[in-house]
Protein backbone atom coordinates (compact mmCIF):
# COMPACT_ATOMS: atom_id res chain seq x y z
CA UNK A 1 0.00 0.00 0.00
CA UNK A 2 3.16 2.65 0.85
CA UNK A 3 4.70 2.37 -2.56
CA UNK A 4 0.90 2.56 -4.32
CA UNK A 5 0.41 5.48 -2.47
CA UNK A 6 3.86 7.03 -3.11
CA UNK A 7 3.24 6.15 -6.74
CA UNK A 8 0.24 8.25 -6.49
CA UNK A 9 1.22 10.84 -5.67
CA UNK A 10 4.20 11.25 -8.05
CA UNK A 11 1.77 10.79 -10.45
CA UNK A 12 -0.50 13.65 -8.72
CA UNK A 13 2.87 15.57 -8.40
CA UNK A 14 3.90 15.31 -11.99
CA UNK A 15 1.01 17.51 -13.05
CA UNK A 16 1.44 20.36 -10.74
CA UNK A 17 2.99 22.90 -12.49
CA UNK A 18 5.31 24.18 -9.43
CA UNK A 19 7.00 20.97 -8.69
CA UNK A 20 10.64 21.89 -9.04
CA UNK A 21 13.20 18.95 -10.68
CA UNK A 22 14.84 19.15 -6.21
CA UNK A 23 11.07 18.16 -5.39
CA UNK A 24 10.73 15.32 -7.52
CA UNK A 25 14.55 13.80 -6.76
CA UNK A 26 13.41 13.95 -3.05
CA UNK A 27 10.27 12.25 -3.90
CA UNK A 28 12.51 9.83 -5.98
CA UNK A 29 14.60 9.34 -3.25
CA UNK A 30 12.08 8.50 -0.28
CA UNK A 31 10.90 5.42 -2.96
CA UNK A 32 14.98 3.99 -3.16
CA UNK A 33 14.66 4.69 0.85
CA UNK A 34 11.73 2.70 1.20
CA UNK A 35 13.31 -0.18 -1.59
CA UNK A 36 15.95 -0.02 0.41
CA UNK A 37 14.18 -0.79 3.98
CA UNK A 38 12.17 -3.49 2.13
CA UNK A 39 15.64 -5.44 1.11
CA UNK A 40 16.74 -5.15 4.45
CA UNK A 41 13.59 -6.28 6.16
CA UNK A 42 13.45 -9.22 3.53
CA UNK A 43 17.11 -10.09 3.60
CA UNK A 44 17.46 -9.53 7.56
CA UNK A 45 20.20 -6.98 6.76
CA UNK A 46 20.21 -3.84 9.33
CA UNK A 47 18.74 -1.03 7.41
CA UNK A 48 21.26 1.49 8.62
CA UNK A 49 24.21 -0.20 7.19
CA UNK A 50 22.66 -0.98 4.28
CA UNK A 51 21.51 2.65 4.06
CA UNK A 52 25.08 4.21 4.43
CA UNK A 53 26.57 2.16 2.38
CA UNK A 54 24.26 3.92 -0.48
CA UNK A 55 24.35 7.12 0.90
CA UNK A 56 28.49 6.91 0.26
CA UNK A 57 28.17 5.24 -2.63
CA UNK A 58 25.56 7.15 -4.52
CA UNK A 59 24.33 9.33 -2.33
CA UNK A 60 21.08 7.62 -3.97
CA UNK A 61 21.50 8.85 -7.49
CA UNK A 62 20.06 5.65 -9.36
CA UNK A 63 21.72 7.04 -12.65
CA UNK A 64 25.49 7.53 -10.99
CA UNK A 65 28.63 5.40 -13.02
CA UNK A 66 31.86 5.66 -11.67
CA UNK A 67 34.92 5.83 -13.69
CA UNK A 68 35.68 2.27 -13.24
CA UNK A 69 32.28 1.19 -14.08
CA UNK A 70 30.55 0.76 -11.10
CA UNK A 71 26.70 1.61 -11.62
CA UNK A 72 23.54 2.19 -9.71
CA UNK A 73 22.33 2.87 -6.15
CA UNK A 74 24.57 0.11 -5.01
CA UNK A 75 27.44 0.78 -7.36
CA UNK A 76 27.25 -2.72 -8.60
CA UNK A 77 29.93 -3.48 -10.91
CA UNK A 78 29.40 -5.36 -13.98
CA UNK A 79 30.95 -8.47 -12.93
CA UNK A 80 29.13 -8.58 -9.49
CA UNK A 81 25.93 -7.38 -10.72
CA UNK A 82 25.86 -10.54 -13.34
CA UNK A 83 26.78 -13.05 -10.30
CA UNK A 84 24.31 -11.77 -8.12
CA UNK A 85 21.30 -12.22 -11.18
CA UNK A 86 20.65 -8.43 -12.27
CA UNK A 87 19.60 -7.95 -15.73
CA UNK A 88 19.11 -4.23 -15.40
CA UNK A 89 21.84 -2.83 -13.13
CA UNK A 90 20.42 0.83 -13.36
CA UNK A 91 16.91 -0.91 -12.13
CA UNK A 92 16.73 0.67 -8.54
CA UNK A 93 15.05 -2.44 -7.60
CA UNK A 94 17.53 -4.71 -8.95
CA UNK A 95 20.62 -2.55 -7.84
CA UNK A 96 19.39 -2.32 -4.49
CA UNK A 97 18.60 -6.14 -3.58
CA UNK A 98 21.57 -7.49 -5.48
CA UNK A 99 23.59 -4.84 -3.34
CA UNK A 100 22.12 -5.65 -0.26
CA UNK A 101 22.53 -9.72 -0.96
CA UNK A 102 25.96 -9.01 -1.92
CA UNK A 103 26.64 -7.16 1.56
CA UNK A 104 24.84 -9.67 3.33
CA UNK A 105 27.06 -12.37 1.38
CA UNK A 106 30.08 -10.49 2.95
CA UNK A 107 28.44 -10.32 6.30
CA UNK A 108 28.93 -13.55 6.60
CA UNK A 109 32.11 -14.06 4.87
CA UNK A 110 33.69 -12.17 7.25
CA UNK A 111 31.81 -12.97 10.23
CA UNK A 112 29.72 -10.04 10.84
CA UNK A 113 32.83 -7.96 10.90
CA UNK A 114 31.37 -4.96 9.26
CA UNK A 115 34.51 -2.95 8.74
CA UNK A 116 35.77 -5.74 6.81
CA UNK A 117 32.81 -6.73 5.08
CA UNK A 118 32.43 -3.23 4.09
CA UNK A 119 35.75 -2.84 3.34
CA UNK A 120 35.63 -5.87 0.77
CA UNK A 121 32.52 -4.06 -0.58
CA UNK A 122 34.80 -1.42 -1.59
CA UNK A 123 38.46 -2.73 -2.49
CA UNK A 124 36.64 -6.57 -3.53
CA UNK A 125 36.27 -10.01 -1.86
CA UNK A 126 39.16 -11.86 -2.75
CA UNK A 127 41.87 -8.56 -2.15
CA UNK A 128 40.06 -7.83 1.28
CA UNK A 129 40.22 -11.84 2.16
CA UNK A 130 44.11 -12.13 0.54
CA UNK A 131 45.10 -9.06 3.00
CA UNK A 132 43.22 -10.70 6.01
CA UNK A 133 42.63 -6.80 7.02
CA UNK A 134 40.87 -3.74 5.70
CA UNK A 135 42.95 -3.81 2.39
CA UNK A 136 46.27 -0.87 3.08
CA UNK A 137 44.60 1.15 0.19
CA UNK A 138 43.68 4.37 1.08
CA UNK A 139 40.30 5.45 -0.96
CA UNK A 140 39.19 1.99 0.93
CA UNK A 141 40.23 2.98 4.12
CA UNK A 142 38.43 6.71 3.92
CA UNK A 143 35.09 4.78 2.29
CA UNK A 144 35.54 2.37 5.43
CA UNK A 145 35.06 5.37 8.03
CA UNK A 146 32.96 7.25 6.20
CA UNK A 147 30.54 4.30 5.85
CA UNK A 148 31.04 2.88 9.71
CA UNK A 149 30.44 6.98 10.58
CA UNK A 150 27.26 7.30 8.58
CA UNK A 151 26.36 4.06 9.92
CA UNK A 152 26.95 5.00 13.86
CA UNK A 153 24.71 8.30 12.96
CA UNK A 154 22.29 6.70 11.70
CA UNK A 155 22.12 4.20 14.69
CA UNK A 156 22.27 6.99 17.04
CA UNK A 157 19.29 9.22 15.34
CA UNK A 158 21.85 11.67 14.50
CA UNK A 159 20.48 10.90 10.79
CA UNK A 160 17.37 10.06 9.10
CA UNK A 161 16.73 7.27 7.28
Amino acid sequence: MGIFLTLSLNIILLFQSDVSHASMREIAKEQYKQLAMAAAIDLALDPALLFAVITNESDWQPRVQSNKGAIGLMQLMPETARNWGVKHPLDPKENIYAGARYLKHLLTLFDRNIPMAVAAYHAGESRTLKAGQIPDIPETQMYVRAVIESYMKLKRGQRSY
